[in-house]
């Protein structure tokens, strides 16, 4: 049986979270098979809309749905993993964003 030191437990807890926060500038993040560091990411389209599209979030202070499993944080907006409410036609979004270190989200409501 392979045990855990108390420093990776801490820098990466097995227990679940699950609440509201942002990511935390320059943290390490993949979403829809690209790796970058936050802001730079997959926005939906319609966050550019009228302007040239760029690989950045235009909020990234933007409050997230944020999930650690005990490996990584699953983090969810309008249209970064969930269907844009607006209901723009053709408009899903894009995927989740995922970040890997523990410390690379800042929770403000921790629900469990």
């Amino acid at each position: 049986m392979t045990t855990r030191s108390k420093a990776t437990q801490a820098a990466c807890p097995l227990d679940r979270r699950v609440g509201r926060g942002r990511i935390v500038e320059g943290a390490g993040i993949f979403q829809d098979h690209h790796f970058g560091k936050w802001p730079q990411c997959c926005p939906p389209r319609s966050e550019y809309e009228g302007e040239e599209y760029q690989y950045c979030a235009k909020n990234p202070d933007m409050i997230f749905d944020v999930e650690w499993d005990g490996h990584h944080w699953v983090c969810k907006a309008d249209g970064y993993g969930y269907l844009r409410s607006r209901g723009e036609a053709g408009e899903y979004g894009n995927g989740s964003i995922f970040v890997r270190a523990f410390d690379g989200v800042e929770l403000v409501t921790h629900n469990g």
